[in-house]
């Protein structure tokens, strides 16, 4: 009965490898390097992905430590430690992955030839920003009143502390706390509603 060629081993093929060489990674047969590839695979590629590589970037980069020894090994040279190569040649793969992916900050054109992007907001973004406040701040002074309206802006546009906001409507920390779950709570009324 003939084994069925698994996909690590007709790529090896594609990229030439004859089966002795394929054999001699793994010191066995075609099926032992499918069985060694499958098993420092996802090895491999969970070191990778715990050093936040995305999966599709460790999978590459362990394939291609993989070609890379079987080039090793059908050039006649020894690889003593395959797994340690693997390991070495994946993160090494991964790293340069990421650094030929990294956006370069000098770009050599004239600036009248670069592509510029204005991120600043258009005039239909203003427009609803400035709408969205306003409902904003109407449901508020409807549903809960001033000082809770008050204590959400202080709280969730200039990013002050309770405290600061406390000190400047005068009231208790704990005033101030109750002020901005009564304002979340109305708020979150109005997006269901």
């Amino acid at each position: 009965m003939t084994e069925k060629p698994t996909k690590l081993v007709r790529l090896l093929r594609t990229h030439g490898a004859r089966v002795g060489d394929v054999g001699a990674i793994a010191g066995g047969s075609i099926r032992s390097v499918a069985e060694n590839f499958k098993e420092r695979f996802s090895r491999l590629t969970g070191l990778l992905r715990a050093r936040g590589r995305r999966r599709d970037e460790a999978e590459d980069a362990v394939q291609e430590a993989y070609l890379r020894l079987l080039t090793y090994v059908k050039r006649g040279e020894a690889v003593a430690q395959p797994e340690a190569f693997l390991t070495r040649t994946a993160y090494n793969v991964a790293i340069d992955v990421r650094r030929g992916s990294r956006a370069h900050l000098y770009d050599g054109r004239p600036i009248e030839k670069l592509e510029l992007v204005d991120l600043a907001p258009g005039p239909e973004e203003t427009v609803a920003s400035e709408d969205l406040l306003k409902r904003t701040q109407r449901q508020l002074d409807e549903v809960v009143g001033e000082r809770a309206r008050t204590v959400f802006f202080l709280s969730y546009y200039d990013e002050l502390s309770m405290e600061q906001i406390a000190k400047q409507v005068n009231r208790s920390v704990r005033t101030v706390e109750r002020d901005l779950a009564m304002a979340l709570k109305a708020l979150c009324m109005v997006d269901r509603g």
